[in-house]
């Protein structure tokens, strides 16, 4: 069945694709009747993974799980679970799943460059046949415009030739792999969009409306059709317009990052009560919120380099899971620094124990709303998996002990609240 048949059919059936809108409130009231439709879209395609998994008691060090339930988050509740991703907390390597069949481990996340995806190759065939869903961590926007850092973010939207052949480059990606029909999440541009938050903290009220772009002035088609205006937030919205034009079946996730926040993501500035008396998470969600484009999730990476203890590790969770609950989506974690006690060949003064706490505390992130985490970083983990982490792997997978040293406490998936 072509792309334009399936969109056909689920709007036939009573769904319908979103038109842009403006606003915290317009983005908000579309996110059931644009999730709604991606649902149709995917059950159409046969791409739905249907999987049951028996989750096994952790036997691990109770002193390094999570020993309190979460401290109530955003505005209290849980967005629905996308239905394309995997009903439990899904571990993922960033360099594709080879390294995770060598292991023996089910990977439904494929990580890696899609832009060679093909939709009658290989790569799509074996995305259909084991159900995979796809992450794409998508940064073309500084190469695209020549610029860099947040300054650079601010002359790149000011660029119109520029952002011309960036949404071209995009909408051509988009439409290979709406062509294929695989569901894919995207983590849009992460460095530029969370400088894209600080610039406008510093310059336009923290207003994505405000933030002045060049869209008419790009000339593309596209832009001109979805009717986006000249700001960050239209920037946003053609971004949006062309997925639910050539590829609905891809899920657009912002990146939100500690430095990159309202200033309150610090274990210090949390309140007794929890981050939902906190009216940072809010201000952040708002910012993505007041784009008017509906986000299918929110991503984030913390990429300390130094080990941090378990207690600050939960905060920013907490924190990040509340931003997520204020706009009413998931979160995932898309990538991790590997440390040297993991891979010989890491910087020596990087030793966060990050991938440890990820799978000691896999129980706790599923209940705030996290849905993915994946380690690596770069070129890390590209030929191998340390061995901890695939240890660590093995025993989630699995629900065995493997007798890991040092010990993870999570033995078995931990399914995600619904």
């Amino acid at each position: 069945m072509r792309m334009i048949d399936l969109v056909t059919d689920c709007r036939a059936a009573g769904y319908s694709a979103p038109s842009t809108c403006a606003g915290v409130n317009g983005a908000r009231t579309i996110i059931e009747r644009r999730r709604s439709f991606l649902g149709c879209f995917l059950r159409s395609s046969s791409l739905l993974l249907s999987v049951c998994v028996a989750v096994a008691c952790s036997d691990g060090d109770a002193s390094s799980q999570a020993d309190v339930n979460p401290a109530p988050v955003g505005n209290g509740t849980l967005a629905p679970l996308p239905s394309a991703l995997p009903p439990y907390l899904a571990f993922y390597a960033n360099n594709g799943f080879p390294l995770f069949d060598d292991l023996g481990i089910e990977n439904k996340i494929y990580s890696g460059k899609l832009n060679s995806i093909d939709a009658s190759g290989d790569l799509c065939a074996k995305f259909k046949e084991r159900g995979l869903v796809g992450h794409v961590a998508y940064q073309a926007f500084f190469s695209t415009t020549g610029t860099g850092g947040a300054e650079g973010v601010e002359l790149g939207l000011d660029m119109p030739e520029a952002l011309n052949t960036y949404f071209e480059d995009f909408k051509q990606l988009l439409q290979v792999i709406g062509e294929c029909g695989v569901p894919v999440v995207y983590a849009l541009e992460a460095d530029p969009m969370s400088m894209a938050m600080n610039r406008a903290r510093s310059n336009w009220d923290f207003d994505p409306t405000k933030f002045p772009a060049r869209i008419h002035d790009s000339g593309h088609p596209d832009a001109l059709a979805s009717g986006a205006p000249d700001s960050f937030a239209g920037f946003c919205q053609v971004l949006e317009y062309l997925r639910d034009t050539y590829a609905p079946n891809v899920m657009l996730a912002p990146t939100i990052k500690v430095w990159a926040s309202s200033g309150a993501a610090r274990p210090d500035n949390e309140p007794a009560d929890g981050w939902a008396s906190d009216p940072g998470p809010k201000k952040d969600a708002d910012f993505w919120l007041q784009t008017g484009v509906h986000w299918d999730l929110l991503t984030t990476n913390w990429a300390p380099q130094e080990r941090s203890s378990y207690d600050v590790y939960r905060s920013w969770a907490r924190f990040f899971a509340a931003v997520a609950s204020e706009m009413g989506v998931r979160i995932f974690i898309w990538k991790t620094d590997i440390a040297e006690e993991h891979f010989l060949d890491a910087p020596a003064d990087w030793t966060n124990n990050l991938p440890q706490y990820y799978f000691d505390d896999a129980q706790y992130l599923a209940d705030l709303g996290y849905v993915m985490v994946g380690l690596a970083y770069g070129g890390q983990m590209k030929d191998e998996v340390p061995a901890p982490i695939a240890c660590w792997l093995k025993e989630y997978d699995s629900g065995q002990s493997g007798n890991c040293d040092p010990h993870s406490g999570t033995l078995g998936k931990v399914m995600l609240p619904k």
